[in-house]
């Protein structure tokens, strides 16, 4: 019985041996200065420097690098290639290079030869199936939310760039396959938009790509900065619909008993008015203060509408303090009285008397 493999699985075991977020900044590595000397002048160059540190995404890089500097300084010959890249490896590199150009003789020195050495080299810091891995990856990327289309788009073309290098199974990446893996990084509705317009990848370029994607990138950000200010907006409604619902109330009310108002009777002095009863006594005579001396607490009260907020208020029907019948009025009412019984007493001794 034939058993059958499943390819995609075994090789997400493998991890790409570079990663879409670069582990060096390339401004800061050391380099060094490579001279091409003429009849009658001298020509420098600088070149960034291999140190091993950063694997194989700093061993592509130097190598773009070198091989640029060699175009500009016209090294054209074998000698010139296998003499000028020793200048740019060192520590552990160095040693490196120089175990897989050891059993090279000089006469055995090409140009393909300087070529297929270099591909060596990579083993070092990749393996066999790098390449194969490194396009799995690739195929998964979708683009950092923060990033812009331009930027990203960079960094997807250097990394298919770097993965074609390196060995493996799979043939390199032609353009059509990039600029497919490229736009299916993009957002899905990104995608969706696009291929409503009526574009088509096979058309466009990857430069249109890019400059679509770029438009569609303002768009949603335009569309998130609105939904945030939004968002501020109904925040803050509710913070001060949240603080304007507490504070006195003058609504209306049912309950018995006194009023439940926040207000305590400790907030009111003796000499103000009463502000329980429509200011119509001394705060210091009204049978609801418990400080006061007509103080009253099990008088009679009934169920009705409170002055205030709350359960409480006395009762509708009875009010102890209409008018001037308070107790200052009852005191000065029950004195006239008794004047009137006096003068009514000397009155019938009198009259036997005329």
């Amino acid at each position: 019985m034939k058993m059958v493999t499943d390819r995609s699985s075994s090789k997400s075991l493998k991890q790409p041996c570079i990663k879409y977020k670069s582990s060096f900044e390339h401004n800061k590595l050391e380099q060094v200065t490579l001279v091409q000397t003429y009849q009658d002048s001298t020509k420098k160059k600088k070149c960034p420097v291999f140190t091993g540190e950063f694997g194989i995404e700093q061993l592509l890089y130097v190598e773009e690098r070198f091989r640029k500097v060699c175009r500009q300084l016209d090294y054209t010959t074998a000698d010139e290639l296998f003499d000028n890249f020793e200048e740019v490896v060192m520590n552990n590199a160095e040693d490196k290079w120089e175990n897989v150009t050891s059993r090279i003789q000089n006469n055995q020195r090409t140009v393909p030869i300087f070529n297929q050495v270099m591909q060596q080299y990579y083993l070092h810091y990749c393996d066999h199936e790098a390449r194969d891995a490194m396009f799995e990856y690739v195929r998964q990327i979708q683009k950092p939310f923060q990033s812009e289309a331009s930027e990203h788009s960079d960094r997807m073309e250097t990394l298919i760039r770097y993965a074609n290098k390196l060995p493996g199974n799979e043939p390199p990446l032609n353009d059509q396959q990039k600029k497919s893996i490229i736009f299916k990084s993009f957002p899905l509705k990104w995608q969706q938009a696009y291929v409503r317009s009526g574009r088509r990848i096979a058309q466009d370029t990857l430069t249109d790509i890019v400059q679509y994607m770029k438009d569609e990138k303002g768009f949603s950000d335009l569309a998130s900065e609105q939904n945030k200010r939004k968002r501020e907006m109904n925040d803050n409604q509710g913070r001060s619909h949240g603080r304007g619902s507490s504070g006195r109330g003058h609504g209306r009310g049912r309950g018995r008993g006194r009023h439940n108002d926040h207000r305590g009777a400790s907030d009111q002095g003796n000499n103000n008015m009463c502000w329980k009863h429509n200011y119509q006594h001394a705060w210091s005579e009204c049978w609801d203060n418990p400080n006061g001396r007509n103080y009253m607490p099990n008088r009679r009260q009934g169920r009705g509408r409170g002055q205030n907020s709350g359960r409480g208020g006395p009762g509708r029907g009875f009010n102890h303090y209409q008018g001037n019948h308070d107790n200052r009025s009852r005191q000065n009412f029950q004195y006239h009285n008794k004047i009137i019984i006096i003068e009514m007493q000397i009155m019938e001794r009198i009259t036997p008397i005329i």
